[in-house]
């Protein structure tokens, strides 16, 4: 059996994403809302800035990176509710049908 290529390659990026989401603040042990003043506005690592801020600090000086992955993990724990209330609607609708229309014999 042939795989698309985009589709593995689609796979590979959100199963990285989600593992970054849900390991990250376990390896990248920053506050998302610890306030550092004096590193307000840093710029990412590529335009200058330091390994403290990889990507950056917004204006009141908190870590944007951190920022990511821990609205990353909330973002995640609401998909996955919305999955399970979705497949409990369907449930619930699927066994209306059935009770419904069902033949007895």
């Amino acid at each position: 059996m042939r795989t698309n290529g985009s589709f593995a390659a689609g796979a590979a990026i959100v199963g990285a994403l989600v593992l970054l989401s849900v390991f990250g603040p376990i390896v990248y042990q920053v506050d998302p809302l610890d306030q550092a003043l004096r590193s307000r506005l840093a710029p990412p690592i590529w335009a200058g800035g330091t390994a403290t801020n990889p990507l950056g600090a917004d204006g009141f000086g908190r870590d944007i990176l951190a920022r990511l992955l821990h609205g990353g993990r909330v973002s995640i724990g609401i998909s996955a509710a919305a999955i399970v209330v979705a497949c409990l609607m369907l449930g619930i609708y699927f066994h209306d049908l059935y009770t419904q229309f069902r033949i007895r014999s």
